[in-house]
């Protein structure tokens, strides 16, 4: 996806702390150079922003189910979100992104 305007990454015209770390993931798995960086920073300042008092992020979902798809009944969706999931993948993207920086 596209990196929006705040500086996240997510769904449903609304970055999500979860997207935004993982899209920041696979941005510093990919190349270098000044667009590169300021993808990077972007994504660090819109982490750093979201992060609450606790360490943690709002919870964002991560897992959507069709649970009626297999017996062919009408779409019956279930969602899973997890601030545990956020804060971990936040956590780790901030690392990787400055290393040696406490995070929390």
């Amino acid at each position: 996806g596209t990196q929006r305007p705040d500086g996240g990454w997510g769904e449903d015209d609304e970055s999500t702390p979860l997207a935004t770390a993982l899209g920041l993931l696979a941005a510093l798995a990919g190349g270098a150079g000044v667009a590169h960086e300021t993808v990077i920073h972007r994504a660090a300042r819109y982490l750093l922003l979201t992060q609450r008092d606790d360490g943690f992020w709002s919870a964002a979902p991560f897992i959507r189910m069709d649970v009626n798809r297999a017996a062919g009944g009408p779409p019956k969706l279930l969602v899973y979100s997890s601030a545990t999931v956020a804060a971990l993948f936040g956590a780790l993207a901030l690392a990787e992104a400055r290393p040696g920086v406490a995070v929390a």
